[in-house]
């Protein structure tokens, strides 16, 4: 079996790649679902989704006027979700701004309250955008 091509590059990428295939081809022939779902177990519950807690990244589209910072941090601040950081990249034209968080630790339920109350200002221009940091250390 031979890969070429661009990003298939000499040893680590392709050696990496041939142990992916080998190993997705070895669960289709064992009917496995692969190795990162746990066997099922009777004593596995699933919990609330609102209740789950993790860190956020939260995108949101405002428009570029003095305060606006403010009031998005401020909800947060209510819902007592704490800013490990934010971005406030210059203006896209059209008098709008992205401004980008990453959350401290927040259950889903007071983000989503959050994001709620943040999504019915007047100066919010289209949805959040959230993603769940996963902290893989």
């Amino acid at each position: 079996m031979q890969f070429t091509g661009r990003g298939a590059g000499p040893d680590a990428t392709s050696s990496a790649l041939l142990a992916d295939l080998a190993e997705a081809a070895k669960n289709l022939r064992d009917h496995s679902p692969g190795p990162a779902l746990p066997k099922p177990s009777a004593k596995m519950k699933l919990i609330d989704r609102n209740a789950s807690v993790g860190r956020f990244y939260v995108r949101i589209e405002v428009e570029d006027r003095p305060g606006v910072l403010a009031q998005v941090a401020g909800i947060f601040g209510t819902e007592k979700i704490g800013i490990s950081s934010v971005l406030q990249p210059e203006g896209h034209g059209a008098g709008s701004v992205p401004l980008v968080f990453l959350l401290e630790s927040a259950s889903v339920a007071s983000l989503s309250r959050a994001v709620d109350l943040i999504s019915k200002l007047p100066n919010t221009r289209a949805p959040a955008t959230i993603l769940r940091v996963e902290d893989l250390t």
